[in-house]
């Protein structure tokens, strides 16, 4: 009713290599029953109760292969013998090209057949993003901006070009696949948010590490697809980041044709109007709308846009252009990915 004992048959043990990197072995061994009526599923649940289970690394007397699993259990009634068995069971290395017969390994590079444990894999790409110039270097005295200092693009008159400069920048695409047994209700979330503080993404497997500071990542997509791999139903997410060096804030410059209309009673501050000339603000007092229209040396309102200071009144000639900066993406933490959803490898 039951097995009875079994030992390593060395007869009938083979083996192969490809020149593709497959390796296939066969281990043998001898199984006794205690009744001529044990069949096939008895002798399988011995083995894989005692001996190994489908998925087993391959290990044969001293030969071990660790990137070999068993695939098959074959149990058969030795020719003119009621009760004894030969036992063949093949290993072969797992195909990453066949999702239902793949290997993968964990963090610590140890090969596995359960997709739950395998580690996560790292893929990077570029695309070229055309952007307006908000901000550039002169390389030469403009009007009132000296060679070296940072502004608007504008010619020589002081006129901004409108429509602005355009050129091309480079995003890093880094996509991330992901097996998990479940997928997250809260992803969407997720997704089209920047990041709200600096976070590392850490996979020393694949000499892959990044650090991300606040605003400079955003997450375009956390897509998933449920899919029965090596036997384990199983979640495989991609999560797609997109980085932007110059950080993901809208950058304005701080110009206009109106000002902040202030009078200082103790001369603690002058204004300055467009030309530079302190401002009067008795032959220009201020609205109740809290501004006032910028005007030219013949009082015409002024169509072109000046710099304005960090209290809206007109900077002095010559000064740089300063640059208001705006987020209109939400903002999460994006060590919340690694600490709730395993995710970016390990603690750095």
């Amino acid at each position: 009713m039951s097995v009875v004992d079994h030992k390593l048959s060395w007869n009938g043990a083979t083996g192969s290599w490809e020149s593709s990197g497959k390796r296939t072995y066969a281990a043998i061994y001898l199984v006794r029953t205690d009744d001529p009526l044990d069949n096939i599923v008895t002798v399988n649940n011995y083995i894989v109760s005692n001996i190994l289970a489908l998925g087993s690394v391959y290990a044969y007397g001293n030969d071990i292969d660790y990137e070999a699993f068993a695939q098959q259990i074959a149990p058969q009634r030795i020719a003119g013998s009621s009760r004894r068995w030969l036992v063949t069971i093949s290993y072969e290395t797992m195909d990453d090209e066949n999702e239902e017969n793949k290997a993968g390994k964990d963090e610590d590079g140890n090969a596995s057949t359960n997709p739950l444990e395998w580690r996560d894999v790292p893929s990077v790409s570029r695309r070229a993003v055309t952007e307006p110039v908000r901000r550039a270097k002169f390389l030469q005295d403009v009007r009132f901006i000296k060679e070296g200092s940072y502004g608007v693009p504008m010619n020589q008159a002081g006129q901004i070009f409108d429509p602005p400069l355009e050129h091309e920048v480079w995003h890093e695409i880094l996509r991330i696949e992901h097996y998990d047994d479940y997928f997250p209700n809260d992803s969407e979330d997720w997704v089209g948010t920047v990041n709200s503080s600096t976070v590392q993404v850490n996979y020393p497997y694949a000499k892959f590490i990044r650090t991300w500071t606040k605003y400079k990542e955003k997450l375009l997509a956390w897509d998933g697809v449920w899919q029965r791999v090596n036997n384990v139903d199983c979640w495989r997410w991609t999560l797609e980041f997109e980085n932007n060096r110059r950080g993901w804030q809208i950058s304005v410059p701080n110009i206009g044709t109106y000002a902040r209309a202030t009078v200082d009673p103790l001369g603690d501050y002058t204004d300055f109007d467009e030309n530079g000339e302190p401002y009067d603000a008795t032959a220009n007092p201020a609205p109740e709308t809290g501004m006032r229209q910028l005007r030219d040396a013949t009082g015409a309102p002024l169509t072109d846009p000046i710099p304005l200071d960090s209290n809206g009144r007109p900077k002095p000639p010559g000064d740089d252009v300063d640059f208001l900066e705006f987020l209109v993406d939400d903002e999460k933490d994006f060590n919340v990915l690694r600490s709730t959803y395993k995710l970016f490898g390990k603690e750095p």
